[in-house]
């Protein structure tokens, strides 16, 4: 970052984690993106994960133990799902919705080799 400082005008720096609304906090998509402990999400199948990058709410075979759950698809996440009954509640910008073919084989092996490397590059040493 520091490279840009005096060359690109930023607004702000950082990332927003959360809005406050008449209930509490609603966690921001790109702070649950940036910050997730994948560990603990709940793993989406390749339908599923088109689902949800099509805005659609998901029905898992098994749903998880928790209200509000990170989402993830070969571990990497996908954004913030609410449970509902038998379904995750799609929680992904709208802004960011696509539709059509979204995953090959190559690009979802690419995505978790670039997620392994950010990892490492970020991780405290």
């Amino acid at each position: 970052m520091e490279p840009l400082f005096g060359k690109v005008r930023f607004s702000r720096i950082g990332v927003r984690l959360a809005e406050l609304h008449n209930k509490g906090y609603r966690w921001q998509h790109e702070a649950v993106i940036a910050f997730a402990a994948p560990q603990r999400a709940f793993e989406l199948s390749q339908e599923e994960a088109e689902e949800w990058y099509r805005g659609r709410d998901v029905y898992p075979q098994t749903a998880p133990g928790q209200d509000e759950t990170i989402v993830t698809f070969q571990g990497v996440p996908l954004g913030l799902a609410k449970r509902v009954g038998s379904r995750l509640k799609n929680s992904y910008p709208r802004e960011l919705v696509r539709d059509g073919k979204l995953f090959l084989p190559a690009r979802c092996e690419a995505a978790q080799k670039m997620r392994t490397f950010l990892t490492g590059a970020f991780s405290p040493h």
